[in-house]
């Protein structure tokens, strides 16, 4: 995916650069930006993890195998 957070922001009607008001909506944000990226660093983690395990699995020749959404269901679903 090649999109600019600048613009899907502009894409979602703000202009930060040039409206105050838009700014500091932006900067009241950061909290929220801060958990989303932990959660995007958490899905990349699972998804090393998930490669893993299907590595493991074919070398055992097993081919019944989840997709990444039933294997990350199945995960916290157990946690």
């Amino acid at each position: 995916m090649s999109v600019c957070l600048q613009e899907v922001i502009e894409n979602g009607g703000f202009d930060i650069i040039e409206n105050v008001e838009d700014a500091r909506w932006l900067l009241s944000q950061k909290d929220e930006f801060e958990s989303l990226c932990e959660k995007a660093e958490e899905c990349e983690e699972d998804y090393e993890e998930y490669e893993d395990f299907i590595e493991i699995q074919e070398e055992l020749g097993n081919t019944d195998l989840p997709s990444w959404e039933e294997w990350r269901r199945e995960k916290y679903n157990n946690n």
